[in-house]
């Protein structure tokens, strides 16, 4: 797309932001802020200036480009050949156009950024940076969200920072869910605790990112949408169990196939991991 950043959704939805926190911050009071953008999103349109950054050309095609989808449920072919004959160029040129738009949106978070440094609020600020779900941006010759239950889709972005309480830099490789970010936020407003347990506080990951009384799984649905399709899933830091209502289940062996290619659930050596994994979604 031709034109100024000023003319796009994110801009005047970063300005609106920028508004609100400006006037929470002039009150005093404890405030509370969630701006939710779209982008990027399908059909990834993004402006010239940033897309003539990226040389489609330099992209590396990933190994899941070529997935046969042997051995895995009937409608992860299907899916593929909806999109046609996607070919490593298609692939190249849509990953462009997907990091361009990352990069747009970048720039309209950083005004955010800048506007909460201004208020002289930040250093008494949990900011937190995630999103509802990704993207497979041509994975497995895909470019779709929701039932497909790959990496892609379901491991997301978590960037949080908090002065004094988190040290800067710092890593966890624990796994967590979308779900604790509410009961974050009402423990560090003070707020009585939620009576769900779909989700628990992350204050003790801030501490120490490293400790290793966390719970080890996570789990995840579908419940069918425009897809009619239904699923369950269990995440652990090695492997992913997939229920699917309709077809075979899919059991994945993270750190020996990060590409996913490999449907484990019928090899003998993982019998044992099959029947675990069962269990802990059952």
């Amino acid at each position: 797309r031709e034109g100024p950043e000023e003319a796009t959704p994110e801009y005047h939805l970063a300005e609106q932001a920028i508004r609100m926190l400006n006037r929470f911050a002039r009150s005093r009071s404890p405030w509370h802020l969630e701006v939710h953008f779209v982008e990027p999103h399908d059909a990834y349109m993004p402006l010239k200036k940033f897309l003539d950054r990226y040389d489609p050309r330099a992209i590396q095609v990933p190994k899941s480009f070529y997935d046969t989808f042997q051995g895995k449920p009937g409608l992860h072919r299907r899916e593929s050949q909806s999109w046609g004959q996607v070919t490593e160029e298609d692939y190249r040129q849509g990953r462009a156009c997907y990091y361009a738009y990352v990069e747009q949106l970048d720039a309209q978070l950083g005004r955010i950024l800048s506007a909460l440094e201004a208020s002289g609020q930040a250093a008494n600020t949990l900011l937190v940076f995630t999103t509802d779900h990704g993207d497979m941006a041509g994975a497995h010759r895909m470019w779709i969200k929701g039932w497909i239950p790959y990496e892609e889709c379901y491991r997301v972005p978590l960037i949080v920072r908090w002065p004094v309480v988190i040290r800067p830099g710092s890593r966890s490789q624990r796994l967590v869910q979308t779900h604790d970010l509410a009961h974050t936020y009402v423990e560090a407003a003070g707020a009585p605790k939620l009576p769900y347990p779909d989700g628990r506080a992350l204050q003790p990951l801030f501490e120490n990112p490293d400790r290793t009384d966390w719970g080890d799984e996570v789990l995840c649905a579908y419940y069918g949408g425009e897809f009619l399709y239904t699923q369950r899933i269990a995440i652990t830091e090695r492997f992913k169990y997939v229920f699917n209502g309709f077809d075979i289940d899919e059991l994945y062996d993270l750190a020996r196939d990060p590409e996913e290619l490999h449907n484990a659930l019928d090899d003998a050596q993982y019998r044992a991991e099959a029947d675990d994994m069962r269990a802990r979604l059952y």
